[in-house]
């Protein structure tokens, strides 16, 4: 009865996991960055921006900015980029490199607010960069496993 189909849906989500897992460490695919992503940054059109974070927010927010919202990404910046360029398939440099750029925005490519809102200051703080250039929407995220 309802007892089979609730163990088959948890049997089908580790499965799943699993599967997501093996696809992370075998061959760097990321799925969190799969699925349905809505963004929302319509003062980016015509503007040169950073995307700050490679991680599962970032390769669908990159592709919002450079398909999308009209935007030049002039960089794409991560606090520990080693082995991002693969996982994202485009060049992600370290986060120091925020000086070696002109940019009108920094786009914080990550979905957790706390996280965003600790990025935002160390990017501040470091690079003496003016807050309202720094900025972070919490976006829309469906995962590919959503139905599961």
């Amino acid at each position: 009865g309802d007892l089979t189909y609730v163990l088959l849906r948890q049997l089908r989500r580790y499965i799943m996991d699993v599967e997501s897992h093996t696809l992370r460490i075998l061959y760097g695919i990321n799925t969190q960055s799969m699925g349905s992503w809505k963004f929302e940054y319509p003062e980016l059109a015509c503007k040169d921006v950073i995307l700050y974070g490679a991680g599962g927010a970032g390769v669908p927010l990159y592709r919002f900015l450079t398909e999308t919202c009209n935007c030049k990404v002039v960089a794409w910046l991560d606090r520990e980029p080693e082995g991002k360029d693969m996982e994202c398939l485009h060049s992600i440099e370290s986060a120091d490199k925020i000086i070696n750029y002109k940019y009108d925005y920094i786009v914080i490519g990550v979905e957790g607010e706390n996280l965003a809102k600790s990025i935002k200051q160390d990017i501040c703080t470091k690079y003496n960069v003016d807050t309202d250039k720094v900025i972070w929407r919490k976006p829309e995220h469906t995962s590919v496993f959503a139905c599961i």
